[in-house]
């Protein structure tokens, strides 16, 4: 009986692992809403999901906060130019969607090849700049380098990101509470083992 209740036991670590899930997207949600804020609260999200993933428990809100503040200049920097060239393709992948034959079709696919790129190049571009200090070209062309190099890894992490939000929007909502959360924590898993490669581990 006493094992129910000890802390260590594997169905506390997942709960509490939850509640931090939880918690992280509650901040991150808060942290977003002014818009123009977004790219410092992603960062802040996965500056605090790394560790988590490798089990290195610091003070979450803390941890948050400090990233934010620190990443906040470049993070706004980096939304910015992700905001302007998604709202691109998006228009672009719009119009030429209308076009049903000729030159126009071509384009639509010219223009969703780099969509698919740019998705990759976004799912790393952030948990990048939470793990180092750099310019924000070449945080791209490291997201650039690392998302193809790692292809395998880089579909993975998209596939489980739309899987769970499609889980909350269709299946669960409740998951929607700690899916942003729980979306960085499982890049996290994935990302802490790509960074090794690089020397960007956890210090």
């Amino acid at each position: 009986m006493a094992k129910i209740f000890d802390l260590e036991n594997p169905v506390w670590r997942f709960m509490g692992k939850l509640v931090d899930m939880a918690v992280l997207t509650a901040l991150w949600v808060v942290t977003s809403l002014p818009i123009v804020t977004i790219g410092a609260s992603t960062t802040a999200l996965y500056y605090v999901a790394l560790k988590l993933a490798k089990d290195q428990e610091g003070y979450l809100v803390k941890d948050f906060f400090r990233s934010f503040r620190e990443n906040f200049k470049q993070g706004t920097g980096v939304w910015l130019i992700l905001l302007a060239f998604g709202i691109f393709l998006a228009g672009d992948l719009w119009w030429y969607s209308q076009w049903k034959e000729g030159i126009g079709v071509m384009i639509f696919f010219v223009f969703l090849i780099l969509t698919v790129l740019f998705v990759m190049v976004a799912a790393y571009v952030f948990p990048l700049l939470a793990r180092c200090q750099t310019t924000v070209k070449n945080l791209f062309v490291m997201a650039f380098v690392m998302s193809l190099k790692n292809f395998g890894w880089t579909l993975l992490m998209v596939t489980a990101a739309a899987g769970l939000l499609a889980v909350g929007v269709f299946v669960c909502a409740p998951v929607l509470m700690a899916a942003v959360g729980l979306i960085a924590y499982i890049h996290g898993k994935i990302l802490n083992m790509v960074f090794e490669e690089y020397h960007l581990g956890l210090s």
